[in-house]
């Protein structure tokens, strides 16, 4: 029904009912400033306690006003956060990720300010909807979405070093707030400080030059989780960090001094709200390789934002995450020089409490925050409510009462009047309250509207669009009794990511007709995730008389190449496999693998496993990754998948894509990568969908009775170089020796960075200083190293029977200046299989620019073709569950 046929008696009865309205002339109604700063923590200003922060400023607003510090959060990222101010909706209570679809028909409180005559501006950061044409939003790209604002722009980071990062941002506002003097006017002022990346080289970062930091003012969370990643993982010290880190808040703090002063000089400061607060926690100052703009960037040190001792920080649903500083100013109405300390409030009480003071009209049943207005005022109420939160699982706040939903390893309990950096988990001591808590997030959780509907093309407003009041929302709809959408999907969204090829009906008449079976996991870190649990419990179930023995054989950080040279010694030698699972375009792309690597080393392990079994059957998977899934998006099939396909229909063995699973469901709006999916190593949601996907492709090819046993047929090499006869060769088969040495208990803690359990613990032929030098025999058409390439790595030089010397670089940039990192480099492959081969070996007096040392540690040679038969090269194992036997090298 068009509201506006309505009859007179039924608007006034529904405004009657549902608006909250005060009394506010116009002339009286406060301008509103809003100033948010990204990923500071609750302690990083000096009124909230840091013992260096220089914000004068900020610290002023809050003696002008009043300082709170229950201030919670709605979300623990930068989007749902600002959901929660600009809608006061809870950002898991949207049916679509707003990121891609904005905030639909939800209203924001820019909407209704406008409709009361506001003038409405935004200057920043955005992060509350998609830009024109599906884009992300930038300068460069308007948002798709206004929300009421009558004036956007947004605004990245300045690099100039003589400028605060955010100097830009304010300058706009400034200007936005005087060209609307005579208001009233409201202004989102949204800065990206102390967003990453904090600068090192600002000429703020002086003010600074003489920080010594006493790290025992910070408490134990900052020192394991910030100081410590800065010495060990960065090499860079806790006071330069910290320098930077301030220089960069002292610059935010500048920024906002001038805009306070703008608002004196215009005289405007008696009648403006000005509200600062932070969207969530601290980030972490560890690094994140999922980031190319992140790799070898040692900014990311200086990300040692602090939550004043409390646990967790951005990401994280502990206090430190959703504790926010929170300060609000307004001369004569809030109570100046005051600290409240008691009232627990949220980021969704934000429009209602403004529309109060401003006399707007608002629907209060349409949004899920209070109007605190009296307690911004100076009452002393302290609202009877619950808080949520939720990432893959659901936290509720009961006052002193803090419960978190955590099914990995048990719910958790915290008291936070006695334990407010919650250290002590109390769920059995109170299990009645813990019941009462689980029972009210249950019945929350199963209110939110259910994410598994496909996604329909956003429809925006039109800027033209006339106003109209706001109607009653639809009830959120509960979730499906099976929380994942593809387990409930028929028709044509009940879809198959595999290509069967010649199938799996051997290992089905092995498993039940001879009821044994041996089934590998082969690939990276992703193989020991508990998909693999899974999909070995659906085996069980499958086949429930069967014998089944199960082998891990995943090695973090390796793909194919490694995988074909070690396959024999990890999984074939011991035992005949009757089943493979195969995993490598993951590490393949990271690694950086050309195409021909690629397709050399997966033809290598089928190959390898074909010639030790021919009827062992093998699937081929394709786990996602960011970059493949952006392939995807751009119309391209990744090059890592191409060239495993060609493999697999050369040796007709199913391949099951993950990636473009993932792609599709995601572009249908049925989940997010970063929220539920869990990106590279996926969240239990996530690992629920790679099992479920292996299963639905095994209950296909499994399909009907089994028939007898066939031998798979070995067709022609795809490559004739491919590495189908590669073995793992200790170091010791080096000769001629000069400066290197095998050394079996190497202290690779005096490089620095973290070390890998199974790796370091290795026999390894090591070189230290430039001109160290061997050579080693070998016949067969490739040679590799695999070394550990942590801090020191060098450069070394080789030869391959008199060729010229071709340098080769050991040091992984983006991981070696923090972690000792496993990677097997092929030095030279093509050559002549029959010929018997010299290779030199030194080591170069050049060295990357990032490295610190020269050092070339080898644990295993490579060799493809070679006819001896390797000794010395059994790991000594790490037992895994599920693994009847030694697993390998972690």
């Amino acid at each position: 029904m068009d509201i506006s046929l309505a009859k007179p008696l039924l608007i006034a009865a529904s405004l009657t009912l549902a608006l909250a309205t005060v009394s506010v002339q116009s002339a009286e109604r406060p301008n509103i400033v809003f100033i948010l700063a990204d990923d500071l923590g609750y302690g990083d200003l000096g009124c909230y306690g840091h013992p260096y922060a220089k914000t004068p400023n900020i610290d002023s607003l809050a003696k002008s006003g009043t300082r709170f510090t229950r201030f919670y959060a709605t979300g623990v990222t930068c989007q749902p956060s600002r959901v929660g101010f600009m809608t006061s909706r809870h950002p898991r209570s949207f049916e679509r990720r707003v990121g891609d679809f904005g905030f639909g028909d939800r209203t924001t409180i820019t909407e209704l300010l406008r409709k009361n005559g506001y003038a409405t501006g935004h200057f920043g950061k955005w992060h509350i909807g998609p830009g024109a044409g599906g884009k992300p939003v930038s300068e460069r790209t308007p948002p798709a979405l206004s929300y009421g604002i009558d004036e956007i722009k947004v605004l990245e980071s300045l690099k100039d070093r003589s400028k605060g990062r955010d100097d830009n941002t304010f300058e706009a506002s400034i200007d936005f707030i005087e060209r609307h003097k005579d208001g009233p006017f409201y202004v989102n002022v949204w800065a990206h400080i102390s967003h990453f990346s904090v600068p090192s080289d600002t000429v703020f970062a002086e003010k600074f030059s003489d920080l010594q930091v006493d790290e025992s003012l910070f408490g134990p969370y900052m020192k394991a989780n910030k100081f410590d990643v800065c010495r060990d993982e960065w090499g860079v010290s806790v006071n330069d960090a910290m320098k930077n880190y301030l220089a960069d808040v002292w610059s935010l703090d500048l920024a906002v001094g001038r805009l306070l002063k703008e608002l004196d000089q215009l005289g405007l400061s008696e009648n403006t709200i000005v509200v600062f607060a932070s969207d969530q926690g601290p980030a972490r100052n560890t690094l994140n390789t999922l980031k190319a703009n992140q790799v070898g960037d040692k900014t990311r040190a200086n990300m040692v934002g602090w939550p004043k001792g409390l646990r967790g920080g951005k990401h994280e649903m502990y206090e430190g995450g959703v504790r926010i500083p929170f300060i609000v100013r307004w001369p004569g109405k809030v109570p100046a020089d005051t600290v409240n300390d008691t009232a627990i409030l949220s980021g969704l009480d934000f429009l209602p409490t403004l529309c109060h003071l401003t006399g707007t009209p608002y629907d209060k049943d349409r949004f899920e925050g209070l109007d605190v207005s009296d307690i911004w005022l100076g009452g002393d109420r302290n609202p009877d409510r619950f808080l949520y939160w939720k990432k893959q699982y659901a936290t509720a706040l009961d006052g002193q009462w803090k419960y978190h939903v955590n099914k990995q390893t048990g719910d958790e309990l915290y008291e936070l009047e006695n334990d407010p950096n919650e250290t002590t988990n109390v769920i059995d001591r109170y299990p009645e309250k813990a019941a009462g808590m689980l029972k009210s997030i249950t019945a929350w959780d199963e209110s939110l509207p259910s994410p598994t509907r496909p996604a329909a093309t956003p429809k925006p407003k039109a800027e033209n669009q006339a106003e109209r009041p706001v109607s009653q929302p639809a009830k959120p709809k509960k979730t499906e009794s099976v929380s994942y959408p593809w387990q409930n999907y028929s028709g044509p969204l009940k879809q198959n990511y595999f290509e069967m090829r010649d199938g799996l009906k051997n290992s089905q008449y092995i498993f039940e007709k001879t009821k044994k079976g041996t089934v590998a996991f082969v690939g990276g870190s992703i193989t020991g995730m508990p998909w693999r649990k899974k999909v070995m419990e659906n085996l069980k179930r499958r086949f429930p008389s069967t014998d089944f023995t199960f082998v891990l054989a995943g090695v973090g950080s390796t793909g194919s190449m490694y995988g074909s040279f070690r396959l024999d010694r990890d999984v074939l030698e011991e035992r005949k496999i009757d089943l493979l699972f195969e995993e490598a375009a993951v590490n393949d792309l990271s690694i950086g693998r050309t195409a021909q690597q690629q397709i050399r080393g997966m033809e290598g392990i089928v190959r390898h496993a074909r010639r030790a079994n021919p009827d062992v059957d093998i699937v081929m998977m394709h786990f996602a990754c960011p970059s493949k899934l952006e392939d995807y998006k751009n119309g391209k099939t990744p090059e890592v998948i191409a060239s495993f396909d060609k493999v697999a229909a050369q040796y007709g063995v199913p391949t099951l894509d993950l990636t473009r699973e993932v792609f599709e469901r995601i572009e249908r709006g049925e989940f997010s990568w970063d929220e539920d999916f869990g990106n590279l190593h996926p969240s239990p949601f996530g690992q629920q969908l790679y099992a479920d996907s292996i299963e639905r492709l095994l209950g296909e090819a499994w399909a009907g009775a089994p028939t007898p046993v066939k031998p798979h047929p070995m067709p022609a090499k795809v490559d004739e170089a491919s590495y189908d006869e590669g073995k793992l060769f200790p170091p010791d088969t080096a000769i001629h020796c000069n400066g290197f040495e095998v050394v079996t208990d190497y202290d690779a803690t005096v490089e620095g960075g973290k070390l890998r359990v199974g790796w370091n613990e290795r026999p390894q032929l090591i070189g230290e200083k430039p001109g160290d030098s061997f050579e080693l025999k070998f016949k067969g058409s490739a040679v590799a190293i695999m070394v550990i390439a942590g801090p020191r790595a060098g450069i070394i030089e080789h030869s391959v029977d008199g060729s010229d010397w071709v340098k080769q670089d050991l040091f992984v940039t983006k991981n070696s200046f923090r972690l000792h990192l496993n990677r097997m480099l092929m030095l030279r492959d093509g050559l002549d299989p029959e010929k018997e081969h010299a290779m030199k070996v030194r080591i170069s007096e050049k060295r990357n620019e990032l490295s610190i040392g020269n050092n070339c540690r080898i644990v295993y040679f490579g060799l493809n073709g070679d006819p001896r038969k390797p000794t010395n090269i059994n790991v000594d194992g790490i037992y895994f569950d599920g693994s009847d036997g030694h697993g390998p090298e972690k």
